[in-house]
């Protein structure tokens, strides 16, 4: 899309390399939504104040502008970086904004809007949230789950299929599994104990859905490092994807070799071959097997297996009434 189509449908009037627009958002009779292009971007501002979240969502709407799920910009006061997540609903709609401030000095700081007569309000959404660029993804058969957006934008940047949840590792919630219906999901974790966690309550409903599901741990992460930090120590998406492949190689025969073990083998009752039981004391104490001895409080049941494993133990003989054999 270009500035001239935004001209085009807004009007308004030519200004240098750039035009005055009437801004979407308010009833502007003036013309004051500045409108430029930089180095291949479309830059807009409206000099009667509407937010930037406001007039972007009006241009977006009229399908003035691409859709930009992502994408981040630097606070001039502050230098702070903000990036800008926009969520949908299960039907595709963008339904929620999340907004992450990386502060100078290391401090970052989250913010959530809800979209609401196509207006940002600053708080969570009603409705039920899908994972991060799900309308990208939802008719893909794999996809990758990281913790955070930073993570599924990076990853995404490579050409894969991701997605984060919002709210960091403490808000899994379970309606996000039904996201990943029919899918091959691998769930990298952070390498610290709350990524852990966020994982394995992710993989828990998750796998209940899915056609299949891996929590993939990536090798040299350091405490509190992800896979982005695996990124900027050199990983590469082909060396990530092999080790991705390898957990579900790996996993998927230990599953096959665990079924073959636990597999149940019926035969015919006909078949089975009768074989001569030995007893320590017969009836009562078949050698090589299980025997239960049950009784009333007080009547001797301790007693009586500690005079027992005595004599065992020393070779006396051992007789009890009703027996048909000893055995020492």
């Amino acid at each position: 899309m270009s500035i001239e189509r935004i001209f085009e449908i807004l009007g308004g009037k030519r200004v240098g390399q750039g035009y005055l627009c009437h801004c979407p958002v308010h009833d502007d009779q003036t013309g004051s939504l500045s409108v430029n292009e930089s180095e291949g971007k479309i830059l807009f501002k409206c000099h009667a104040n509407c937010s930037q979240e406001a007039v972007y969502t009006a241009l977006k709407d009229r399908g003035l502008l691409e859709p930009k799920p992502c994408f981040n910009h630097s606070s001039k006061s502050d230098m702070a970086i903000e990036t800008i997540a926009i969520y949908q609903d299960f039907n595709g709609n963008d339904i929620q904004k999340v907004i992450r401030k990386d502060n100078p000095g290391g401090k970052k700081s989250f913010s959530q809007w809800s979209l609401e007569n196509e207006s940002w309000i600053p708080k969570a959404p009603k409705g039920e949230v899908a994972p991060l660029f799900y309308r990208e993804w939802k008719d893909k058969p794999n996809v990758i789950l990281g913790e955070g957006e930073k993570v599924a934008q990076r990853l995404k940047e490579l050409g894969l299929n991701a997605t984060a949840t919002p709210g960091g590792a403490g808000a899994w919630k379970k309606h996000y599994a039904k996201a990943f219906a029919g899918k091959v999901v691998s769930i990298l974790p952070d390498n610290d104990e709350a990524g852990r966690k966020y994982a394995s309550h992710a993989f828990r409903d998750i796998k209940e859905v899915a056609k299949s599901t891996r929590i993939v741990d990536l090798p040299g992460l350091k405490g509190k490092e992800d896979v982005v930090d695996w990124l900027d120590a050199g990983g590469t998406k082909e060396q990530l994807l092999a080790i991705i492949a390898e957990a579900f190689d790996v996993e998927s025969h230990d599953v096959l070799a665990s079924r073959e073990r636990l597999k149940t083998k019926l035969i015919c009752l006909n078949d089975v071959q009768s074989t001569q039981v030995e007893f320590l004391v017969e009836p009562y104490f078949p050698i090589g097997k299980v025997s239960l001895m049950s009784g009333d409080p007080g009547v001797g049941k301790s007693t009586f297996v500690a005079m027992l494993a005595s004599a065992i133990s020393a070779g006396r003989s051992i007789s009890l009434a009703g027996s048909d054999n000893e055995k020492g």
